[in-house]
């Protein structure tokens, strides 16, 4: 059960950095980001 909730907890953490990476990095790289595309980006975030 250990093993188990490690994995999930490392799996957890891998997701939100690659989630954040690549909100930064579209941020980054988008001409003219918009505020819609942040909202939703965050909420599928926060959700997940």
């Amino acid at each position: 059960a250990g093993v188990v909730y490690g994995v999930g907890v490392a799996w957890l953490a891998m997701s939100l950095a690659a989630g954040i990476l690549a909100i930064v990095s579209l941020r980054a790289w988008s001409p003219c980001p918009t505020s819609e595309d942040e909202d939703t980006a965050v909420a599928r975030a926060s959700t997940a």
